[in-house]
C-alpha cells in the first residue's frame, strides 16, 4: 500500500524491535490513531520520553493525555483531524516541546509503576487489619 500511495521512501516498515528507547528517542511526535485499547503501555512509553501526543479521543487515551495540555486528541476515524493536530504540532515546536514535558510530568504523578505498586500494598495492609481486628 505505501508502493501504491507513493510513499514507500517516507514509510519504514521494520517489524519487530528490541531497542524501543531508540527508536522513540529519533521520533519528533508520538501518534497513537487506536480505535479501542486498554490502558495504552507503548502511550505511556511515549510521553515518559517526553514526546507530544496526537491520539484518538478514545476512553483509554483519554484517561492519559490531557488535551491541550499533554498532547492533542482527536476523534477517531478521522484522518484529516489525525493529520491537523501533527501539523499543528510540526508547525509549532514550542508547543511541541511544552506538550511533551507536561506528558512527561503527568506519566511520573499518575502512572509510575512504584506508586501503583505503594497503593496496591496499602489496600492489602488496609485490607489485613481489618481482617485481623
Amino acid at each position: 500500500m505505501a508502493d501504491e500511495l507513493g510513499i514507500s521512501n517516507e514509510v519504514l516498515f521494520m517489524g519487530y524491535y528490541k531497542d524501543v528507547i531508540e527508536i522513540l528517542s529519533l521520533i519528533d511526535i508520538f501518534v497513537v490513531s487506536s480505535l479501542s485499547e486498554g490502558l495504552s503501555s507503548v502511550l505511556l512509553e511515549g510521553m515518559a520520553m517526553a514526546k507530544p501526543v496526537v491520539a484518538t479521543d478514545i476512553e483509554s487515551n483519554a484517561q492519559v493525555v490531557v488535551n491541550g495540555e499533554t498532547g492533542i486528541l482527536v476523534p477517531p476515524k478521522n484522518p484529516k483531524a489525525l493529520a491537523g493536530g501533527i501539523i499543528r504540532l510540526l508547525r509549532n515546536k514550542e508547543e511541541a516541546r511544552r506538550m511533551g514535558l507536561a506528558g512527561r510530568r503527568r506519566v511520573e504523578q499518575y502512572f509510575d509503576i512504584k506508586l501503583k505498586v505503594k497503593k496496591v500494598e496499602e489496600i492489602y495492609d488496609k485490607l489485613i487489619g481489618e481482617k485481623l481486628t
